[in-house]
Formats: C-alpha cells, structure tokens, sequence
C-alpha cells in the first residue's frame, strides 16, 4: 500500500511539469496590457499609420504563394505535442527579464493579431491547431538563459528550457538599425549544428521600436510564411527598382572596395547586388529582402497585397519616397488594363495579417481533433 502511495505522490508531482508546456491556448498565457500601433513592419512606410487596418485580401484562400517549407525537410511547419491537448505549439522565452518586460506586451498584441484573423484559437470553428505559450517548468514562466552576455549576444543557456523553443530578443536601435527579423519555419535537430543546438535554433529578435505589426509579420516567418511579393511572378504584380533602396550607393563603395571583387565592373557589382541574396547581404544591402525566389513556390494564388508579408512602396525607401513621387520608390503596384500596363500605385503595409495569411496557417496547421 505504502508503495502505490508513493506512485501516487510521484504522479501528482510529476503531472504539472509535463502538462505545463501544453496546456496553454493561442492567447490564454498573454497576460500584457495592450500597447498603440504604431507603424508597420522594417522602416515605417510614411502614410501607414493613417491606413485602414483590414483590407480585400486575396479572392484564392486554398494557400499562401509561397513557405520556407522545403521538400528536404531542412524547414517544416512546427510538430504537434501535449499529451491531452496536441497542438502545433509554438513555444517561446524571453532572453532576459528585462527584455521581457520591454517587449513582452507588444509580442502579446502581434499574437492577438493573428489570433483575430484566424478566427480564435485552435479549435473546430476556427479551423486551425496552432497554438503559442511561453515556456514553463512547474507551471512557471521561463527565461532563456540563466545569464546572459550582451558583449557576445549570447548566454548560459537555461536548461529547463528545450532547444526548439523560439528564444525572443530586444535589440536597442543602435545595434538593430530599426530591423527585426526571425527565423523561419520549424528547424529540425538534425539540420543544425552542434554550436546551434548549444543554444536556441529559432530566434526572433525584435528591434525597440517595432510596433505589433511588424513584430506579426516576423510570426508569419516563425510559422513559415515568406516575402509576398518575392514570389516568382511578382513581376507581374508590382515593379521592383533596387537602385531606390536606401543604402545602394554605400553598398556599391563596400563591394568595389573589396580585393575578391577587383576583377567586377560597376556594372556587375550592381547587377550582382540586386539580383544574388548573399552578395547583397555581403555588403550589407537590404536588396535580400526583395530578390525574387524561383525555387520555392507552393501553390499558384491571387498576389495578395494585403498580406502581412507585403512590403510597401516606403520600406527601406529613401525619404524622397511619397505617394507623389513613386519613382523614387523601391516597390511600387503595377495597375494594368487588358494586361497592359497603364499606370503605378502606392502601396500601403498592411496592419494585421489578411485572410490569405489565414488560409495559410489553416492549410499547414489544420484542425486536430
């Protein structure tokens, strides 16, 4: 009797520190007042503040046009785990405690985002099975690292926290530049290295100032979501002009400076910063935001230009760039007539993900029951 007393107690003790990771609906661990939108996502478009939050999205719901989901399996959708609930869940820490109180609120609402376009959390009427929750042991919150070391942007990784958890930074605007970024994609052990699995294989880092919407659209890369508009046919939807980002002149002076380039004209380090993702970001060139992929699309859609993974005309755009001067934007819509080019449109960033974004999540993370 004393023996299965014993059992007993283990099990009640043991049960907490297993359910603790899983338990946790889309929203229900948010417990962060809401913060104001501010601007969306890279560097603030100049009239989006103003924009209407929810606009005509895409008329083919079946899918996104394009995931980081790769058929080598390198990139999949996030598994399901939890024992009573399973779910596409998607845990996260904070690096530090300071980290989380800075940004721990605006991470909360760029869920909520999502959640509002889905339609709720995982369930049957919403149709999908993802879930988000911050990392727990014993039913309390984990951070990242026990200590942690802004020198090396790194730490003593906390143990109680798995690997595959995404680890959130705060990077001030100094050492961000006004950028935030993400991985992309659920990122198996087995296609990382054995520094990488030291510590977190997906990471989201958020630049101080970035509003919830830009901090939803690094979401939509965690859960696989790539650039709208470097789908293969964007082309056809929009002109892209990479001699109008910001930085193109300084880019040309770094590449032309370097003794490996020595035997390339003007002419084909511009070519190569435009068009070759690792050159450009080789010289530092935000032009890797916008190179087209020709390798990786899912399914043929509608070009959806409410997505929250569409850039707008004023993102890494030089100040010149404005609704009365769209030839000195970098990305500008191409209004056609007949399938003839007739004129060019400013395009506006959208505040929330659309319903394609939806669709999307619902196709790659159905309903479990």
């Amino acid at each position: 009797m004393a023996t299965w007393t014993r059992i007993v107690a283990l099990l009640l003790l043991w049960l907490p520190l297993v359910f603790s990771y899983s338990w946790t609906p889309i929203s229900s661990d948010q417990s962060f007042p809401l913060p104001e939108v501010r601007s969306p996502d890279i560097l603030p478009d100049p009239d989006d503040g103003a924009q209407a939050a929810f606009g005509n999205a895409s008329s083919a719901l079946d899918s996104r046009s394009l995931t980081s989901f790769v058929s080598d399996g390198s990139v999949q959708p996030w598994p399901i785990r939890g024992i009573l609930r399973k779910r596409n869940r998607i845990r996260y820490c904070f690096a530090t405690a300071e980290m989380k109180e800075k940004i721990g609120c605006r991470l909360s609402e760029a869920i909520a985002l999502w959640d509002e376009a889905l339609g709720g959390g995982a369930g049957k009427v919403s149709g999908h099975n993802l879930a988000f929750s911050e990392a727990r042991f014993g039913g309390i919150p984990q951070l990242c690292f026990k200590d942690f070391y802004y020198t090396y942007w790194n730490g003593k990784r906390n143990k109680l926290v798995a690997n595959d958890v995404l680890a959130v930074y705060l990077k001030d605007e100094a050492s961000s530049g006004g950028v935030s970024s993400a991985t992309a994609g659920y990122i198996p052990k087995e296609r990382v290295s054995a520094d990488q699995l030291r510590g977190f294989r997906h990471q989201l880092t958020i630049a101080e100032n970035a509003p919830s919407a830009v901090i939803a659209h690094e979401i939509g890369h965690v859960m696989g979501l790539m650039h709208e508009h470097k789908r293969p046919d964007r082309d056809d939807f929009v002109d892209f002009r990479c001699k109008k980002l910001k930085g193109f002149g300084s880019a040309m002076i770094t590449a032309h400076a370097k003794p490996e380039n020595s035997d390339l004209t003007l002419e084909d380090i511009g070519h190569l910063l435009c068009t070759d993702r690792a050159f450009a970001d080789q010289n530092q060139f935000e032009a890797s935001q916008f190179i087209r992929i020709t390798d990786n699309e899912d399914s043929h859609t509608e070009f959806d230009f409410d997505s929250i993974m569409m850039y707008g005309s004023g993102s890494f755009a030089l100040d010149s760039c404005h609704e009365n001067a769209l030839d000195q934007c970098p990305l500008v819509k191409i209004k056609k007539e007949n399938g003839v080019k007739v004129d060019e449109e400013y395009i506006h960033r959208s505040l929330r993900p659309s319903e394609g974004d939806a669709a999307f999540v619902k196709k790659y993370y159905p309903w479990n029951e």
